[in-house]
């Protein structure tokens, strides 16, 4: 399945710095998915619309955390900036 990703905010649109990862065949699974991973954590939101993860970052991703998803990660943390390949390897 497609890896997509949805910014996250708190209900009064604060930016968190977190995005939730989470795999459908299009948005609509996706965003339902994702859903399940924000529950546990009043006043958070996904931001709409959720985009799809470049293969080669999915690739990464995938590196990183097997098939943990629906999961929530850091925007700019180490393992996020190796992901997008911003961090050197």
């Amino acid at each position: 399945m497609t890896l997509w990703e949805f910014p996250l905010h708190y209900d009064d649109g604060t930016v968190v710095g977190q995005t939730v990862l989470a795999e459908g065949t299009n948005e609509a699974d996706a965003g339902a998915a994702a859903v399940v991973a924000v529950s546990g954590h009043p006043g958070l939101a996904l931001s709409r619309p959720g985009r799809v993860v470049p293969p080669e970052v999915e690739t990464k991703w995938r590196e990183i955390y097997g098939d943990a998803f629906p999961g929530i990660v850091s925007d700019a943390g180490r393992l996020a900036l190796y992901a997008r390949g911003i961090a050197d390897e």
